[in-house]
């Protein structure tokens, strides 16, 4: 009989320690592992909606604060946003759409846009044909807030938080990680990773560096629930500091948006690859202090 209770309670135990294995992702899982398969996962999804905030801070051009809500369809590759912009005592809502590496914006989201689009409602950025920065910022972090998520799938290196936290009432684990920027374009179907490289190739030289830090949390199916990044950056000798956070929910299928008419859209893309094609970016000098 006591033979018995001694396997009873070994057994009893072994199934306690694999059910706490299971709830902790398994004990050879190191934070990287979970980090790195919750950015595949996560890329597997169909869709998710998701909210966030940007801030864009300069000692030239000031503040400049965005929020967000919107979906993305990630069977088509498409994002449809509706932002709200302040800069200074400008405060403006438009749309954005995305469609693979092609940006949509609502004209009315630039001083002067709809002036510079002939009355066109939309304006085009193109980052597949695109050089150099854009705007207040490098290309890919003015533009998609998505490609953050995707940028994940790069992860190099992380470490969990002992401490669970929840997004939208839903229980997260916790991590810090490290993106290595040099690894991304490896992962982009091949007809894409020229253009892919060009773009990341603009972000490290505003970065001065091919690692991205990044926080994520990861709820209990392994998927992303949020991440949030705060980063400096200079282009044209101007130092910029970029901080968003975006949430993500309600993972699945999402609606496919329209992407807009030829006659409704100017294109910008050949504009602003002409102007910033010699633009220097990353600061030559340490900041003060």
């Amino acid at each position: 009989m006591r033979a018995v209770r001694r396997r009873l309670t070994a057994a009893t135990v072994g199934i306690v320690l694999a059910l706490a294995a299971g709830a902790c992702g398994g004990s050879s899982q190191s934070s990287t592992d979970v980090v790195a398969r919750a950015a595949a996962d996560t890329a597997r999804a169909q869709g998710y909606r998701m909210s966030g905030t940007i801030t864009i801070s300069s000692p030239v051009s000031g503040v400049t604060a965005m929020g967000l809500t919107g979906t993305f369809d990630r069977t088509h590759s498409r994002a449809k946003l509706s932002t709200l912009v302040q800069a200074g005592n400008h405060r403006v809502q438009t749309a954005e759409l995305v469609s693979k590496l092609a940006v949509y914006m609502g004209a009315s989201v630039l001083p002067g846009g709809t002036r510079q689009s002939g009355g066109k409602p939309w304006l085009k950025l193109d980052l597949s044909h695109a050089v150099g920065p854009a705007g207040v910022t490098s290309l890919p972090t003015a533009t998609d807030p998505t490609q953050f998520v995707d940028y994940l799938r790069a992860v190099s290196s992380a470490a969990g938080s002992k401490r669970t936290q929840g997004v939208q009432g839903v229980p997260t684990a916790h991590y810090t990680a490290t993106i290595d920027l040099d690894r991304y374009p490896g992962l982009a179907p091949a007809p894409a990773r020229p253009a892919v490289q060009r773009s990341v190739t603009t972000l490290e030289s505003s970065l001065g560096s091919h690692k991205l830090p990044i926080e994520v949390w990861i709820d209990a199916h392994g998927l992303v629930r949020q991440i949030s990044v705060n980063f400096g950056e200079c282009v044209a000798r101007t130092r910029f500091q970029f901080a968003m956070t975006l949430e993500l929910y309600d993972f699945g299928p999402q609606s496919t948006p329209a992407i807009p008419a030829d006659k409704t859209v100017y294109d910008l893309t050949p504009l602003i690859s002409k102007a910033l094609a010699h633009a220097k970016l990353g600061c030559t000098a340490k900041p003060a202090g």
